[in-house]
């Protein structure tokens, strides 16, 4: 995964219901040591500095109710991957996650509550990110492009719109792992960590094409009472001890 991010809030009653559902899962938080690790799980993909990566002083997520996943071109031909990892996104959040197919005939359509999802070989990847400098500075489109598919997301403390962008020709568990981790990944937990594994936010691990239980509970405390978008790092760790029943957060 190669991120980047420029840089109604309060949480749905679904969202606060499931996070509750699945700490009482987990069970009590005496005899939970994993939940030390959901915890910095969250930690590290909510603000990053984990293994050198850029750090993060507040919570970047979305704050609408929705978010629609939009397939353009070769990606139209995955909707039967990408529909689960909407679901699952949706039942973690409290939001609304449909997913559209483009016509032949659409353009990107620059929508604020839209991610725009591509399969692409390297020189269309480029003439994307080309169209899209108002989203992406051109003296980082290099950086941007070294992985074998990466996500792009628009606001600053807000997400309002997210490209996600695959390279055409891969192996079909490369892609389907890469559609699952890139479009989940707009939805807050923007950078990667390796503070559970596996998980679908550990590269290094194996090729997962759906969120662990881990995860899940990771992705809910973006979403958890009390979160919103820009809340600084220290009050959004606070709050997620606290949820967790993790040290004196």
């Amino acid at each position: 995964m190669v991120p980047f991010s420029p840089f109604a809030n309060g949480p749905s009653v679904r969202a606060v219901l499931l996070f509750l559902v699945l700490l009482l899962v987990a069970g009590p938080a005496a005899a939970d040591p994993d939940r030390t690790a959901i915890f910095k799980l969250f930690e590290e993909t909510a603000f990053g500095g984990a293994d050198g990566s850029p750090s993060r002083s507040i919570l970047i997520r979305p704050s609408g109710p929705s978010m629609r996943v939009v397939l353009y071109g070769a990606a139209r031909a995955h909707r039967a991957t990408v529909e689960p990892i909407a679901q699952s996104i949706a039942a973690a959040t409290g939001l609304s996650v449909p997913v559209a197919v483009a016509e032949d005939h659409d353009r990107p359509s620059g929508r604020p509550d839209h991610i725009q999802v591509y399969v692409l070989d390297r020189p269309a990847m480029w003439r994307l990110l080309a169209g899209h400098q108002d989203w992406v500075g051109s003296r980082i489109i290099g950086s941007v492009m070294q992985g074998l598919c990466f996500y792009v997301t628009r606001g600053r403390e807000s997400v309002r719109g997210a490209l996600v962008v695959v390279q055409a020709g891969l192996a079909p568990e490369i892609t389907a792992h890469c559609l699952a981790e890139e479009i989940t990944q707009t939805f807050g937990p923007l950078s990667d960590s390796q503070a559970v594994q596996p998980s679908l936010f550990n590269d290094p691990g194996p090729h997962l094409t759906a969120m662990t239980a881990a995860d899940r509970q990771a992705l809910a405390l973006f979403y958890a009472p009390g979160m919103r978008p820009g809340l600084p790092r220290a009050e959004a760790l606070a709050i997620a001890g606290r949820l967790l029943g993790v040290g004196d957060r």
